[in-house]
């Protein structure tokens, strides 16, 4: 499946130079790092309900349903996860 991200270009240089150096694709260099992120206990355990109304959805190219939207939005009004640093630091991830 292909998915496009988005990141500083720094970053990109920084992925694109690991990539290299660990003769891996960067698809699989990120593929490793969400497996390793998502198996740690902490992270886990601790699974917002938006979380796991994520990972519940089907994986598909097609455009997210109004349904599955306004699921979504409910449950991000029902769990306030914080910010991108606030994650990076209850979860201990350093970029």
């Amino acid at each position: 499946m292909k998915v496009t991200i988005q990141m500083t270009e720094t970053d990109h240089r920084l992925l694109k130079a690991i990539s290299l150096l660990d003769k891996k694709p960067m698809s699989r260099l990120v593929s490793e790092w969400i497996r390793k992120t998502a198996s740690k206990k902490e992270i886990s355990s601790d699974i917002s309900e938006l979380g796991k109304r994520l990972l519940a959805m089907p994986i598909t190219e097609e455009e997210v349903s109004e349904e599955t939207m306004r699921a979504i939005e409910e449950a991000r009004k029902e769990s306030d996860a914080g910010t991108l640093e606030d994650l990076e630091k209850k979860y201990k991830i350093c970029r």
